[in-house]
């Protein structure tokens, strides 16, 4: 589960947030679990925090569904997922 290069590259989130995500796919990737997950806790914790100040912003929840995902909460990572595109229909794109 790659970070989405335009969430980084465009600077849709922070730059800690984009950190500690990397930090979770690297470790990962490297077998590291408990890295990567003390590294996804650490995105979830700031991206919660992003969402609610800037609960209208999509890019937001879709950085939080993959961090749901990369915890392995799936039923919360489709929730942020449909939140985004209730947010950002396809007729809007």
């Amino acid at each position: 589960m790659p970070l989405p290069f335009w969430l980084v590259a465009n600077g849709c989130i922070s730059e800690t947030i984009s950190l500690a995500l990397m930090k979770a796919q690297a470790s990962r990737r490297a077998g590291d679990e408990r890295t990567a997950r003390r590294n996804f806790e650490v995105a979830r914790r700031l991206l919660e925090d992003s969402v609610g100040a800037r609960p209208e912003d999509a890019r937001f929840r879709i950085a939080l569904g993959l961090t749901f995902a990369g915890l392995g909460l799936g039923r919360e990572a489709a929730l942020e997922a449909q939140r985004a595109v209730d947010l950002v229909p396809l007729s809007r794109d």
